[in-house]
């Protein structure tokens, strides 16, 4: 509970928690997942690209001690959210939020790590309400300008994550290539054995290496979650 009463929900994780009331995005599985499979060594800094309610950032926050972060949000009820949220959390030293359009956005560093649930619902029916939409769909942000920012502001020797639906793999793996981006992990996931992959996690970075490929899925059946998924996201769900 925050101060503002019951309308404002909240969604708890073990160090901190998540209002997501006015962010177009609430809490998912795809950006817990993101969250937690992304692996950087040691970075100094990092930039959570749409970083909506700052699930992302405050989740980097938690598991690298000395990470600065840096979260850029276009939409500005989602931006005060992040705000809010990471005031609220013993992250707050170590996390700025700021409200851009990405864009435009002009950052005076390259960072170690960048971090991104993008905007990927390209080519599905349109969610009511213009904030939403923005979260929700490539208008603002499409796969190839997210591949260029990411060869643009990422240090030479860091990496970058993020999450994809599953039909849009290669046409990412095309954009990353042009930039000169080379994959260093790809995750598929299904969300039930049964179940076609839905998602793919990716990191990049600028050294050409073998990719470490991987499958994941979340439940075994409907409500029951595999060892693997558990032992993944136990750092940050209750």
């Amino acid at each position: 509970m925050n101060q503002k009463g019951d309308k404002y929900k909240s969604f708890r994780f073990k160090q901190f928690s998540i209002r997501h009331t006015d962010s177009a995005m609430k809490v998912g599985t795809d950006a817990v997942l993101l969250g937690a499979w992304a692996n950087f060594e040691n970075p100094g800094t990092l930039l959570d690209i749409g970083t909506g309610s700052g699930i992302l950032a405050m989740m980097m926050a938690q598991r690298y001690e000395k990470l600065r972060i840096t979260g850029v949000e276009i939409d500005f009820e989602a931006f005060e959210e992040a705000k809010f949220n990471v005031q609220s959390s013993i992250f707050d030293s170590r996390i700025e939020v700021v409200n851009f359009d990405v864009n435009d956005w002009l950052p005076e560093k390259k960072y170690d790590a960048i971090i991104c649930n993008p905007p990927f619902f390209n080519f599905s029916l349109k969610a009511k309400g213009i904030s939403r939409n923005t979260a929700r769909h490539t208008d603002a942000l499409n796969l190839e300008q997210l591949a260029m920012f990411i060869s643009k502001f990422l240090h030479i020797n860091g990496s970058a994550a993020c999450i994809i639906p599953a039909d849009q793999l290669e046409t990412f793996k095309k954009n990353v290539r042009v930039k000169g981006l080379n994959i260093e992990r790809i995750c598929r996931v299904k969300g039930q054995p049964n179940k076609p992959v839905k998602r793919i996690l990716i990191q990049l970075g600028f050294q050409p290496v073998r990719p470490l490929e991987e499958e994941l899925t979340i439940e075994s059946s409907r409500h029951v979650y595999t060892p693997e998924f558990l032992n993944l996201v136990s750092d940050f769900y209750l």
